[in-house]
């Protein structure tokens, strides 16, 4: 995990605001409740779980999101990002643009995945029709 903070820090600017551990932050919830919705996704089908309306669906994988908040929210704080970002600060000095773009790769992956698991729970539902 701190590796993950690691590279999506590279990915912030620093803008003078004091405000990139916050925006670090953000973007590894984003990514790691994508990551869980689609693994939520994946059990919903397993499980065969048909809701008649979306809303449904949104209210199953609420947990996911706010697991996800909760995770992040106890594991970093700003002292343990500012320890963090010392720790790896002679990685992130030499290779910020590769990290960068391996956050961006990371992303894509998330979305990827999520359409896929989506795509796989339908093949689910279908299997037990």
């Amino acid at each position: 995990m701190n590796r993950l903070y690691m590279i999506f820090y590279c990915m912030v600017k620093d803008d003078g605001t004091n405000t990139v551990h916050s925006r670090t932050i953000y973007l590894l919830e984003i990514f790691l409740t994508l990551i869980c919705i689609a693994l939520t996704e994946i059990i919903i089908g397993v499980a065969n779980l048909r809701f008649g309306n979306f809303l449904f669906y949104i209210l199953a994988m609420l947990p996911s999101v706010i697991l996800v908040y909760l995770f992040v929210k106890k594991k970093f704080n700003e002292d343990r990002g500012k320890e963090i970002v010392k720790v790896f600060s002679e990685q992130i000095a030499k290779r910020k643009l590769q990290f960068a773009l391996l956050a961006i790769g990371l992303f894509i992956s998330a979305f990827v995945f999520l359409i896929l698991c989506g795509i796989f729970m339908s093949y689910l539902f279908s299997l037990y029709q």
